[in-house]
This record gives C-alpha cells, structure tokens and sequence, in this order.
C-alpha cells in the first residue's frame, strides 16, 4: 500500500531530513585524506543525536553501524571500520535519521582531495542525474518517467546505470513502497500525485552496471572494478519548481526558504493507495530470496541497509506505483560543490 502524507507527517518527514542533510554537511567536512571510514561513522552519530534524532540505520536488521560509506569500486553499502580514506578515493555516505517515527534518507558521494578528471565527471554528472530525477518528479507525471530522465543522463556520458539496486519509499519505515528504478522507458507505472513519498537515487559506474555483493552480504561493489557514484534525495512531485528542504540551502542551491506549507498536499492525507504492481515488504521471511550470485532475471533490490541485499530481492516489472514525500526541494541540496580534480579547480 502507498500512503499519501498529513501535513503533520510531512512536517516530521521534513525534520528528519533536515537532520540527514545537516549531518552530511559536517561529515562532509572530515572527509580529508588519512581519515578513517569509522570516524566519519562516529561524527555522524554524534551529530544525529545532538539533533534530538536517531540514527535509522544502526542494528536496523543488524545493520552495525549509523552511515553507509562506499570507497571507490564500492557502489552501496559499505561497512565504516579500520579503513583510511586516500587522496584521489571517492568516498559514497548515506545517512538515515529518525524524528518522532519518521524517516530521513540522503546520500552524496564526495571526493578525497584532490581526485582525477575522469571520477570527478562521474560525480557531477550522477548528481546532474539526481536534478533530472527530481524535475521529472512532477504530478501527473508516471513514475518511469523518474528512472528515465535519470538514465538519459548516464547513456549521454557512457556510464553503466546499476539496475540490481533502486530507490524507494520512505515513511514510517526506511524503505516502503514503491521501487524507483534508475532507468526507464518512460511513460509507465503509477501516475505521480502530491503527498506522496519517495527516494530518488542514481547509482553510476564508470565502466559496466553489473555488480557484486562481499561476503559480508552488505557491500556492492562493482564487477569490473571500476568506481562509482551514488546521490539520494526525498523529493516530492511539484507543479513549478523545486525548493530546497535544508534551511539556508546547500551551498548556492536552492533558496532554502521553502516549507512543507507550500508543498501541494491533496485531501484526504492517510488515505492508502495501492501499488501497481510490486509490494515491498519488510519482513524477509515473506520474501523469495534467490541464492548469493544467483539473482533471476528481472529481480532488483532496493538500497536498503535493512538486511543482507541477496535476501531482499524484489520483482521488477518494468515500473510500479510511486509515493513521494512532501519535502520542499529546488536542486538536490547536496551535490559535491566544489571537486578538486588533476585539471580543474571545479565543475
């Protein structure tokens, strides 16, 4: 079922997002060549609980720790530890945080110093490919045509688009319904309302989309070996342009003046629609998990870190039924703004 929000959980969604943004902003910060993956995990929990929040990930189905940091060939969910970030790595951090029930998810990847030409692209072009998926992101709209405008972008560059992980819902879980695949054709799935809530989140790699999971069953990295990028954003359909949900913006994107109030949240908030096609559900034993490197065709997951990705597999049938939170956004509030690379000072 997709849940179209009150106002007062829009309020609440927004909160927690504010918190996710605001804890990036600072990790963000730290990423200095010589810093450990642990740390920035530490400075993340500090900062979420300062906030009157709670780190959603930390043991959410065991899940150890309160960030996701992906280095390199890394593309989702990778365990902070011991490991020392280098100049020239790019490090991906995806944070959730939890305000009174309600769930904040975002995710940048950042690079370490200075970083080469070639990953510096990647990075700007995936979070140009997060703009696209939120300005498709419109009522009216269908939800492919998210997945679409974003895979558009990575074809034009030559990058693989990962097609094993997706976007989601968020809510009252970390991950609801539906699945926002990052790849189209447009023009299918559910039609887009207002209210509706959902994680927009491109995932690129360099070389070719397929991918792996460590033994860990929590790292995806990418088959060739090559890096990738991954930016998530809570985003809304919007009649007219987007706003940004961060108070004060992310540096130069976005006013950071918009507010839930202006959001188009149709009547009827609560009310339960149902999915076209695809249910995602939260409890393992209701699912049909394929083997460890065995995934049947047509099956995705979504980027969750809720438990080992390959006993999470979810059926994709081309798109399903979409939800979209409230959150006011203009630009996605936290691409990289500056990129130190060999060649340029910036992109």
């Amino acid at each position: 079922m997709i849940t179209i929000r009150s106002f007062d959980e829009l309020v609440k969604l927004e909160e927690a997002s504010r918190v996710v943004l605001e804890t990036l902003d600072v990790v963000e910060k730290a990423i200095v060549p010589g810093v450990t993956t642990e740390d920035l995990d530490r400075i993340a929990e500090e900062e979420i609980r300062r906030r009157g929040a709670r780190p959603a990930f930390v043991g959410y189905r065991g899940y150890p720790k309160t960030l996701c940091t992906s280095v390199n060939d890394e593309v989702v969910h990778g365990i902070p530890g011991k490991r020392s970030l280098k100049e020239g790595d790019i490090v991906g951090i995806d944070c959730g945080a939890v305000v009174e029930g309600y769930y904040g998810d975002a995710a940048r990847t950042m690079p370490v110093g200075r970083i080469s030409a070639e990953r510096a692209q990647l990075l700007e072009v995936t979070r140009r490919a997060l703009d696209a998926g939120v300005e498709a992101a419109r009522p009216g709209n269908r939800v492919s045509d998210i997945g679409a405008a974003v895979e558009a972008v990575a074809l034009s560059h030559g990058y693989g688009v990962v097609r094993d992980f997706v976007g989601h819902g968020v809510g009252t879980a970390l991950h609801e319904e539906p699945q926002i695949p990052n790849y189209g054709p447009g023009g299918r799935g559910g039609v887009l309302k207002s209210g509706m809530v959902i994680a927009i989140e491109p995932m690129f790699n360099l070389g070719r989309a397929e991918v792996t999971v460590d033994r860990d069953g929590w790292t995806v990295r990418t088959r060739d070996g090559r890096a990738s990028a991954h930016f998530e954003f809570t985003a809304p359909p919007r009649r007219s342009g987007h706003r940004s949900v961060e108070r004060g913006g992310h540096r130069g994107h976005g006013d950071g003046r918009g507010t839930v109030a202006e959001c188009d949240v149709q009547s009827g908030a609560g009310e339960q629609a149902s999915g076209a096609g695809t249910h995602l559900r939260e409890d393992a034993e209701e699912l049909h998990p394929d083997p460890p490197g065995r995934q049947s065709p047509g099956r995705a997951f979504a980027v969750r870190p809720d438990a080992r990705p390959h006993y999470l597999p979810v059926q994709v049938r081309g798109v399903v039924s979409c939800q979209f939170s409230v959150l006011s956004v203009s630009s996605p509030v936290f691409g990289p703004s500056e990129l130190k690379t060999e060649n340029s000072r910036k992109l």
